[in-house]
């Protein structure tokens, strides 16, 4: 018998429960193991391109255009990425064909994959199909019907879909964090991230200082979507790395934690990734490719950048949600959700995301000038306080620890990041004229630090 067939299988011994795929294998987090999802279907592996075929008939397997791998976990009904090597592994582990690592085996094994992977025509998952644990759901009808490998499921909601809206826990943290105001806006972000497309062009930052429940709400997205939906990112890179669009590619939500205030300069990638454009991605040391992201972008953030784009259309993008409480403790309350409450959440979200996509705009959203207002604001909150509350003329000035301790305290007020001693007389360095000045404390001159052509309008020093 030739070496490379030892450990053939029929198709009778296939069917066999010992080898079927165990459930347990897929608990867990995060991408499941390859090994595990394709590991059965490997037993029947020996035989090279006929065998591949008996393979495909137990995990349906993809080679696509972009020279990737797709396996379909069973357990969780979706396909999941996978490499050469994970094939490899688990055929080699599966039969103990040891000749898996010479050249011409793997390269028969390869070969055979990616030809039956290419055959194998999958369509393209439906925009108004959410997957949830148990069924897909077709917004348009209302009706749910199974998953199944002949559409590219990548991305399901790990929950099952509740028959109730009763989301007590949820109501009260969503009230707490960002007022009776802005709930409803609250629960349409959460439903349009679930949603399979981006016709709504929004970026959304969560605003405001630390322990106020930003992270936790980011957390809730996570929980709902489910940690495989997710990425995280960062201005920086997402605005100027060719691979880093690729991490979004079938994801549904990508996070974007604090920013390292500089300027905002490069805004093309984040208009298109938010505005249901075709982009490029690229997998490393795999085929550039082209795909239109549906992951949700939101920011967390004490401060935005400040941006060189002042285009209607970069501003329009943008959706800011202050979150003003401070809580005195950091728990993780969003852990003590039950299963049960997500699961209506999902069915709460149902409702949302339909009325959302029926108007075409947030609960909150405002016109686009409104939103460019409070990007200005939010982004440079320096410029904001000098016009609310310093007098611009020229023949005045204000010793610059007065101006800083005033500027802090509108800060505090404002729930804005404050700025370091350092930064704020460099911003006005950069801005103003400062040099010493002679002023009057309780009788007595101090020779002071000053910024000229500005005063405060209460509490301002007088000078020579």
């Amino acid at each position: 018998m030739n070496e490379s067939k030892k450990g053939a299988v029929t198709p009778k011994q296939l069917n066999e429960p010992s080898i079927l795929l165990s459930p347990e294998v897929l608990k867990g987090s995060g991408k499941p193991d390859a090994e595990h999802i394709i590991g059965s279907a490997a037993l029947a592996f020996s035989d090279h391109l006929a065998q591949a075929e008996y393979m495909q008939g137990i995990t349906p397997m993809i080679f696509d255009s972009n020279r990737c791998y797709w396996a379909w976990a069973k357990d969780e009904s979706r396909y999941v990425m996978i490499d050469e090597t994970d094939i490899l592994v688990a055929i080699k582990n599966a039969t103990s064909d040891r000749l898996v690592i010479t050249d011409k085996v793997k390269r028969e094994i390869i070969e055979s994959i990616r030809i039956t992977g290419r055959e194998r025509k999958v369509e393209e998952v439906n925009s108004n199909w959410i997957q949830f644990q148990d069924c897909v759901y077709d917004l348009r009808n209302d009706e749910t019907f199974p998953a199944s490998p002949d559409s590219f499921f990548t991305n399901p909601i790990p929950h099952k879909l509740g028959i109730t809206e009763d989301t007590p826990l949820i109501d009260r943290l969503l009230h707490e964090w960002v007022g009776d105001e802005y709930v409803q806006t609250m629960y349409e972000i959460l439903g349009y991230c679930m949603y399979n497309g981006y016709p709504i062009h929004r970026v959304f930052a969560l605003f405001g200082s630390g322990r106020n429940g930003k992270g936790q709400f980011m957390s809730l997205v996570i929980n709902l979507i489910g940690a495989h939906n997710a990425s995280s990112t960062s201005l920086e890179r997402i605005t100027s790395s060719r691979f880093e669009a690729a991490k979004l590619h079938t994801k549904r939500a990508a996070f974007i934690s604090e920013t390292n205030f500089g300027i905002l300069s490069k805004t093309a990638q984040l208009k298109e990734l938010s505005g249901g454009d075709p982009i490029p991605g690229e997998y490393k040391n795999k085929m550039p490719f082209d795909f239109i992201n549906v992951a949700k972008i939101i920011l967390s953030s004490n401060s935005l950048p400040e941006t060189t784009d002042k285009t209607r259309g970069f501003y329009a993008r943008w959706l800011i949600i202050c979150f003003n409480q401070e809580f005195d403790r950091g728990d993780p309350i969003v852990d003590t959700i039950p299963e049960w409450e997500y699961e209506n959440l999902c069915r709460k979200c149902i409702r949302y995301l339909k009325d959302l996509l029926k108007n075409g705009s947030f609960d909150k959203d405002g016109s686009i000038d409104d939103r460019a207002n409070t990007y200005e604001q939010t982004s440079s909150p320096m410029s904001t306080f000098i016009r609310d509350c310093c007098v611009v003329q020229g023949d005045c000035c204000e010793p610059i620890w007065v101006f800083n301790d005033a500027f802090d305290a509108w800060c505090d007020t404002k729930h804005y990041r404050k700025m370091t001693v350092k930064e704020v007389h460099k911003w006005l360095h950069d801005t103003y004229d400062t040099s010493r000045s002679n002023f009057y404390q309780d009788g007595e001159r101090k020779q002071w630090k000053a910024v000229f052509g500005l005063k405060l309008r209460i509490g301002g020093y007088t000078n020579d």
